[in-house]
């Protein structure tokens, strides 16, 4: 129905990618040209143009267009190889968080960096979606998994949360109704065409909820968030 680069301009205007893009960013600074950064769960890599300038490695389970097919739980890549260590949105989809988080580790060189993200207000999706993660769960996790915690990110606030769930909102109540009666020749005409309008104005919809990241700075607590950005470094010696 849109080709890919429609697509992908409606996903990076979400408030999700947007506030994920923002929390990753100054990490890219940080990167030389020399160093390896391997973005673990890559999908269609859409923060790649964050490590242009760097080493760039994308590796996922079932993605083609990533550079290497493999797991998390058993990543094809050297020990003590990689300087950075980039997973976005992929801990809830594994069962055995501790072995994603020690195979993380064990690639990375001492000293190293992972930063990885996870949401909190976020519907179900996908088949294999496990966990939701808060803040302290997440240094924990990371912590047992011979990581030291640098920094943890908010990812918005309460304001955003309810804009991301705004989004959502048209899909849960006509989404499914449309791809049913579409395999009724007499409708079907009529809901693709509202399918395409919905999709251009989900795309207007979704920048001009940036409001909603302005009126974030309103809620200081932020214990509704849409997630967590954390930035940890392996231990140089396992304790």
């Amino acid at each position: 129905m849109f080709d890919k680069a429609t697509r992908q301009r409606i996903r990076q205007a979400s408030l999700a990618s947007y506030w994920l893009r923002r929390c990753l960013t100054p990490y890219s600074s940080q990167i030389t040209r020399d160093q390896f950064v391997l973005d673990v769960g890559s999908g269609d890599s859409p923060y790649k143009d964050l490590w242009k300038h760097a080493r760039y490695l994308a590796i996922d389970l079932t993605n083609q267009g990533a550079d290497v097919l493999g797991d998390i739980c058993h990543l094809p890549v050297k020990s003590n190889s990689v300087d950075l260590v980039v997973c976005t949105e992929v801990l809830e989809h594994v069962f055995n968080t501790d072995k994603a988080l020690v195979e993380l580790n064990r690639v990375l060189k001492g000293g190293g960096r992972l930063v990885l993200s996870t949401p909190l207000i976020m519907g179900e999706h996908e088949a294999y979606d496990y966990y939701r993660f808060t803040s302290a769960c997440l240094v924990q996790q990371v912590q047992a998994n011979g990581f030291e915690v640098v920094q943890v990110s908010k990812r918005g606030g309460s304001f955003s949360c309810l804009g991301l769930l705004l989004t959502h909102l048209p899909g849960q109540i006509i989404g499914k109704r449309g791809v049913d009666c579409s395999a009724q020749l007499d409708c079907q005409r009529p809901f693709r065409q509202l399918n395409i309008l919905w999709l251009y104005l989900a795309l207007a919809f979704q920048i001009s909820l940036r409001v909603f990241v302005y009126l974030d700075r309103l809620d200081v607590k932020k214990h509704f968030t849409l997630g967590y950005v954390v930035l940890c470094s392996k231990r140089k010696y396992r304790v």
